[in-house]
């Protein structure tokens, strides 16, 4: 288990946020789900930007970090210009920076930097996919990349796809023994869109690849635009989670979108399934099928119920912070506790809508 600390960051005055081998964050809009992902990229590029002095870390730069000015991510009543993020194993600090924030700049200065250990956000290898993916496109461009992940918006997928990458066996689909990524990918695509096979075709002259789609109402591939957003947006998380270096870190934004509840579901199960494969992964979502799907996924594999956390944020009128709760699962995937909000409108509508038909009676 590992504790991301936030201290006058956006919302955040003193926050402590559990981290675990796969984390949901889960809650209300605009309760500070996506300023944890920003916290830990932040983090994150000051890793690779540090250069062993005071280093000036732009904030609207890598990892689509889009924060706008310095002062518009310090939190409002913070006393000084001082921002402390850090991440690591419970009573252990793995990582942690002091920034000073110039108000009105387009960049903080880390003013202390300390990391140690083996904290997933330190590994060579770093994934993160934002939550606006690529649609369909006709093709996608080739490049020469420094490790092999599908970027930030999978613009990269159809390339692995077309490439002769061997993935680890503890990430094989069942039954499936091909070790190669493209059929290990339709292998797991099938469970969360039956019935869709895709291939991948480079052209190397012109540096493009191109995703071909094949399903039960088409007699050949065609070209992926012909299909619709739900396999280009689940295609960068399978292709990413089959190819991510154990023990580093995966952050998925949005796993859900454009997928049907089953498909979201089976979304959920293959990311518990990852996790278990030896990654850490944190999913920022609002889908309760995608959090059911990780708990089929406890359900019949009870030990790893303890590897999982959800952090619910809620948003209350007393105080000017977001209240996060941790939820947990037991080993018959059971939620652990139940906050106000948390997965519960679905009740709430049913309420509403039975009284309506009460009045209209």
């Amino acid at each position: 288990m590992q504790h991301l600390k936030i201290n006058n960051f956006k919302c955040f005055s003193d926050t402590e946020i559990q981290i675990n081998d796969l984390t949901v964050l889960a809650g209300a809009n605009g309760g500070g789900k996506s300023s944890v992902v920003q916290a830990i990229l932040l983090l994150r590029e000051t890793t690779e930007l540090y250069a062993g002095k005071e280093t000036k870390i732009p904030i609207n730069e890598s990892y689509k970090l889009q924060l706008g000015a310095s002062d518009s991510i310090l939190k409002q009543d913070a006393e000084g210009n001082s921002i402390l993020l850090s991440i690591g194993e419970e009573g252990v600090v793995n990582l942690e920076a002091e920034y000073h924030v110039d108000i009105d700049k387009l960049y903080i200065t880390v003013k202390k930097f300390y990391k140690h250990g083996n904290t997933s956000v330190l590994q060579p290898n770093f994934y993160y996919l934002n939550a606006e993916r690529l649609g369909p496109r006709h093709a996608q461009r080739m490049v020469q990349l420094p490790f092999n992940h599908v970027g930030y918006s999978g613009e990269y997928t159809a390339q692995l796809l077309a490439s002769f990458i061997k993935i680890n066996k503890e990430r094989f689909f069942e039954g499936v023994i091909n070790p190669y990524l493209i059929n290990q990918t339709n292998a797991w695509l099938e469970t969360i869109l039956p019935g869709v096979i895709i291939k991948a075709d480079d052209n190397k002259s012109l540096l493009q690849v191109q995703v071909k789609v094949e399903n039960q109402y088409v007699n050949d591939f065609i070209a992926a635009p012909n299909i619709g957003f739900g396999i280009s947006y689940a295609l960068p998380i399978i292709v990413e989670c089959l190819i991510a270096e154990s023990g580093a870190m995966v952050i998925v934004e949005n796993p859900e979108a454009h997928l049907h509840p089953s498909a979201q579901s089976a979304m959920g199960y293959f990311l518990a399934s990852m996790s278990a494969s030896g990654i850490n992964i944190i999913i920022e979502t609002h889908s309760e099928h995608i959090i059911s799907g990780i708990q089929l996924f406890v359900a019949r594999n009870k030990d790893f119920h303890s590897h999982v956390t959800i952090n619910n944020f809620s948003i209350e009128k007393e105080v000017d912070y977001p209240v996060i709760e941790a939820i947990g699962l037991d080993e018959y995937a059971n939620i652990l506790s139940w906050p106000k909000g948390f997965l519960d409108q679905s009740q709430q509508d049913f309420v509403k809508l039975t009284e309506e038909r009460k009045h209209n009676v």
